[in-house]
């Protein structure tokens, strides 16, 4: 029941002495019965959650003796995982998913997730089992979870956002994307394998090849395989749709889709000075398509935040567009659309992230103050007094857990790439493999929960294995480029996603392909203004263990922006921890959360 926004189609029950599923349906791609899950027979159940959207030439290469009862793509994996080892089918997969298998006969169960983590997948092994579900909140409502304070603060670093195997709680987890465990009931027993890691994108032969091409060839093998990857993830029974921004990436999609598939345009106009709805409509007159906009005044950060949280899963402080997101998707839903392609992906795969073209200035920008620490270095003791060689220490030790994951998924990547002997091409590569498995998460976290808040599904066309190995090993000169005219004040002679917007040209205007990032501005989490006692007697007090003395001195000190975050972090272990009314934290937030605009 917690999670059942995210199926409300149908809902179905397995049970023996064993073992219970229970799953929630929201019913894409054969809507009929034969559709329900979970989907059984005498030896196994399985519940599954996603798209696979190569079922089709599965179902003719390995399983032509099979007589099918249904079109879904759940029958499909359910033969495939009878006849062939659980790895070798993982690997056969092109999509999205995260699933559940479990053999009646041996009593063991296998969690899977999709490569990328798209699709959500939690689990624990407390109360001599092993529980698992879509979403934290469907664990925290039946089975009672320390608090990690560690990791509960790092929040405000956006770490509970980007991890993609730790949570606030102890004995809680996110199955790591591209994994597999598998868990004995009768031994006791757990394994965790994995079947992809995102350092398999990595592939000599196609990388030289890719650098010998010429320009036109590899933008003719892009548009080939781009355009294929989104016209598969229009495999769908029901009415489609696009979430466009006015920006390349969303644009392109619409663009590519739409000439086979009719679509619906959805849109957030932001009101203010951060209003982008000048090029959705624009991109929507061009396609011949209608456009539904969701209207997003920055006072509905405050009157929606609670609500939104509670979907979310996790204080909101990445994303606070999550706000608005939720209302386009509350719209397609009320125009009867159940799936939605989305932008993601483009960013990361081709450096699309004004940060990432400024980094070769960063010693340059940082000079000064390097050179006054070194020289401050020279003088015996100083050092110590100044507190230079401490740095981060204290932080450090609480940020450990996601400072490990990340470390060694950095050192992965840059091995993946030892083949390159130029360092700074080879750091560059080694870019999108970062963001793929850091930045990325957060905003298939956004796209995850916040859609399916009101029933909505997002498909990646970015996010498409042959884009993914495609972009991976392209040259770095076709995602970043020189140009002789000012392109962006950020990186005035520098154009990132080239080869994306080179294929826009033949499709969009340059007021849409050449306009600078604008990445979903509005007043957020830096506008809110927290007053005095809003954290009284709450979470984050006693949490930490502050007297009133000690809170008043806080709440009078605080750097603004760092208590606005701490207040995302408080609505949220009202909500998750204390497990206060929603109604008595919205109560709360209104009048002690403003936003300025000023």
């Amino acid at each position: 029941k917690a999670i059942a926004h995210r199926g409300p189609d149908y809902t179905g029950f397995y049970a023996d002495d064993h073992a219970s599923f229970v799953h929630n349906r929201l019913s894409l791609v054969d809507v009929s019965a034969n559709g329900h899950q979970p989907f059984e027979d005498d030896t196994h159940v399985l519940v599954y959650n996603g798209e696979i959207y190569n079922h089709q030439e599965l179902r003719h290469q390995y399983l032509p003796h099979i007589q099918f009862k249904s079109t879904s793509d759940t029958e499909t994996l359910f033969h495939l995982l009878k006849q062939m080892p659980l790895i070798d089918c993982c690997r056969k997969l092109e999509g999205m998913f995260a699933f559940a298998w479990y053999s009646k006969q041996t009593h063991e169960v296998a969690l899977v997730r999709d490569r990328l983590g798209i699709k959500p997948l939690f689990y624990s092994l407390k109360n001599n089992g092993l529980q698992f579900g879509s979403e934290q909140k469907a664990l925290i409502v039946q089975f009672e979870y320390e608090i990690d304070s560690a990791k509960v603060l790092n929040a405000t670093l956006g770490e509970l956002e980007y991890t993609r195997r730790h949570t606030a709680f102890k004995d809680l987890y996110q199955l790591i994307p591209g994994t597999i465990i598998t868990y004995q009931l009768q031994a006791n027993t757990f394994q965790e394998s994995a079947f992809f890691s995102l350092t398999d994108l990595v592939d000599t032969d196609l990388y030289h090849r890719l650098h010998k091409a010429s320009d036109n060839e590899l933008l003719d093998e892009f548009e080939t395989i781009f355009t294929a990857g989104v016209n598969k993830m229009l495999m769908s029974d029901v009415p489609m749709g696009a979430f466009v921004s006015g920006g390349i990436d969303s644009s392109l999609i619409a663009s590519i889709a739409s000439a086979s598939k009719p679509l619906q345009l959805f849109t957030a106009d932001v009101k203010g000075k951060y209003s982008e709805l000048k090029y959705s409509s624009m991109l929507a007159k061009l396609l011949q398509s209608p456009l539904h906009v969701h209207e997003h005044a920055p006072d509905d950060l405050v009157s929606k935040f609670v609500e939104t949280i509670w979907y979310y899963g996790s204080p909101i402080v990445v994303h606070a567009n999550a706000i608005p997101f939720q209302g386009v998707a509350k719209l397609a839903r009320q125009q009867g659309v159940k799936a939605v392609l989305s932008g993601e992906g483009a960013d990361e795969l081709f450096l699309g992230y004004p940060r990432l073209l400024t980094r070769k200035w960063d010693k340059l920008i940082q000079l000064p103050f390097n050179f006054t620490t070194a020289l401050y270095k020279k003088v015996p003791g100083l050092t110590r007094y100044l507190n230079l060689n401490k740095q981060n220490f204290d932080r450090d030790l609480l940020y450990l857990p996601f400072n490990m994951e990340r470390q060694t998924n950095d050192r992965s990547y840059l091995e993946a790439f030892d083949f390159v002997k130029d360092t700074a091409v080879r750091n560059d590569h080694v870019l999108s493999l970062e963001m793929l498995g850091r930045g990325l998460h957060s905003l298939l976290w956004r796209n995850d929960r916040m859609g399916m808040m009101h029933g909505i599904e997002a498909r990646f066309p970015f996010l498409d294995e042959q884009v993914l190995q495609f972009a991976i090993n392209l040259p770095i000169h076709q995602k970043i480029a020189l140009t002789k005219r000012f392109h962006n004040y950020k990186h005035p002679f520098l154009i990132d996603k080239y080869i994306v917007r080179k294929l826009a040209e033949k499709r969009l205007p340059n007021e849409l392909i050449y306009r600078q990032k604008a990445g979903f501005p509005l007043y957020g989490i830096l506008n809110m203004k927290v007053k005095t006692q809003f954290f009284q007697n709450g979470f984050l007090q006693q949490l930490l263990q502050l007297d009133n003395r000690g809170l008043q001195t806080f709440e009078q000190e605080a750097d603004p922006y760092l208590k606005a975050k701490l207040a995302c972090v408080e609505v949220w272990g009202r909500l998750f921890q204390l497990k206060e009314p929603m109604e008595s934290i919205m109560q709360l937030v209104a009048e002690k959360i403003a936003v300025d605009t000023k």
